[in-house]
C-alpha cells in the first residue's frame, strides 16, 4: 500500500464489494483517492477515480487475484472514465503486466475491459502486452460498448 490510511467499508448487506479510500502520499502531494471493487456474478468491476497511482493499481489487482472468487470470474471491467490522472512508470506497468500474467494461469479464459477517456495510450500498450496471452484485453471509451463486449 502507499504510505497512508486504508479504510474499508462493506457497500451493501450482501458483501458484494466494498471501497477502498485512500489519503496517499505521492510526488510531496497529499491525494484522497478512492477505487470501488464490485463482485458481480460472472465479474468484477473497479472503478477508479481521483489521482490514481501505478501502486494503487497493483494494490487493487493483488486483492482480486487473491481472492478465491478469481478462479470463477469470466471477466474484469476497470474503468478509468473518473480518474481524474494516472501516475504510473513503465516499471509499475511491466509489474501490473507481469502480476496478470500469473494470475492467467488460474484463469485462463478472461476477458478484460479497460474503459478510458479518449487519448491514453498507455492502456493500448498495455492492451498490445496480452497479444499472446489466452486473456482478451480490449480497450474502450465507451460503456455500453465495453459492458455488451464483456456479456455485463
Amino acid at each position: 500500500m502507499a504510505n497512508g490510511l486504508l479504510a474499508r467499508y462493506h457497500d451493501s448487506p450482501v458483501l458484494t464489494g466494498y471501497q477502498d479510500l485512500k489519503i496517499i502520499q505521492h510526488s510531496n502531494k497529499a491525494y484522497i483517492m478512492a477505487y470501488e471493487l464490485a463482485w458481480e456474478v460472472n465479474g468484477v468491476y473497479w472503478k477508479y477515480s481521483g489521482n490514481v497511482v501505478g501502486s494503487e493499481i497493483v494494490d487493487a489487482s493483488t486483492s482480486i487475484y487473491g481472492d478465491p472468487r478469481f478462479i470463477t470470474l469470466k471477466y474484469k471491467f476497470v474503468d478509468f472514465l473518473n480518474a481524474e490522472s494516472v501516475e504510473i512508470d513503465n516499471k509499475q506497468l511491466a509489474l501490473i503486466a507481469y502480476q496478470h500474467l500469473a494470475a492467467e494461469r488460474a484463469n485462463p479464459y478472461l476477458k478484460n475491459a479497460i474503459l478510458i477517456k479518449s487519448g491514453q495510450k498507455m492502456a493500448h500498450m498495455f492492451a498490445d502486452f496480452f497479444k499472446k496471452s489466452s486473456w482478451e484485453v480490449k480497450v474502450f471509451t465507451d460503456m455500453d460498448e465495453a459492458n455488451k463486449w464483456v456479456g455485463r
